[in-house]
């Protein structure tokens, strides 16, 4: 083991965030697509056997990927599995960055939008191609435009870091298993969750996770 206290023995937190993942992430995806779909007009009843196979493969995908965050977080791996293979871990951040947010923030905010009307009774037959569609196609071309420039920044910007902030992120980096993650600009996670690959890898300048209060009780408690 990593440590003689693992993560896994904080049970509260362990259900919070993983039960926030499952919620957002893993039934999010599959009903990203969904959602997403009908509120194009691409479902309709012909095809809606082969949207059923497609939002459930995402599902799959995506729990698979929330499985590895549940291993990566209780401390199972030295370091993330993949780190040995900088080519895989290039496709991994690239899939981070560009695939995730993609489906749980674009395409699931249009489907976001036509379920909960629906949900709420607002969404009726008589309204619904001629409002709620534009309007769930509108959102998505707005979270379209965030995710090209948040896709933008973590591939072409560069950022200047100033002393101050250098100093904060010496002193972070130094600290006994530091969570770190991306922070050029173009970070695309969700707040306070992490995604693969990011729990014990170090791929950007380095600072301070949500999570990294419940690594100092656990150094406490190791003295």
């Amino acid at each position: 083991p990593i440590k003689r206290h693992h993560r896994r023995l904080h049970q509260w937190t362990f259900v919070q965030l993983h039960v926030t993942l499952l919620v957002l992430q893993v039934w999010g995806a599959g009903g990203a697509i969904w959602g997403f779909g009908e509120a194009c007009g691409l479902r309709t009843r012909e095809n809606i056997e082969t949207f059923r196979l497609v939002a459930g493969s995402v599902g799959v995908i995506f729990l698979i990927r929330y499985l590895i965050l549940i291993l990566e977080y209780c401390l199972c791996f030295a370091a993330t599995p993949w780190a040995s293979h900088p080519r895989v871990l290039q496709l991994v951040q690239i899939w981070e960055r560009t695939l995730t947010p993609l489906v749980l923030e674009v395409w699931g905010s249009g489907g976001a939008v036509w379920g909960f009307s629906e949900i709420m009774g607002w969404r009726t037959p008589e309204n619904s191609v001629r409002v709620f569609r534009p309007f769930a196609v509108t959102v998505t071309a707005v979270f379209f435009a965030r995710w090209l420039y948040q896709v933008y920044q973590a591939t072409f910007a560069t950022t200047t870091v100033s002393p101050s902030r250098t100093s904060t992120n010496t002193t972070t980096a130094a600290e006994p298993d530091a969570l770190t993650k991306d922070d050029t600009g173009g970070s695309v996670e969700l707040p306070g969750l992490p995604t693969v690959g990011t729990m014990d890898t170090d791929l950007g300048d380095p600072q301070q996770t949500p999570l990294n209060d419940l690594e100092l009780q656990e150094q406490e408690e190791d003295v």
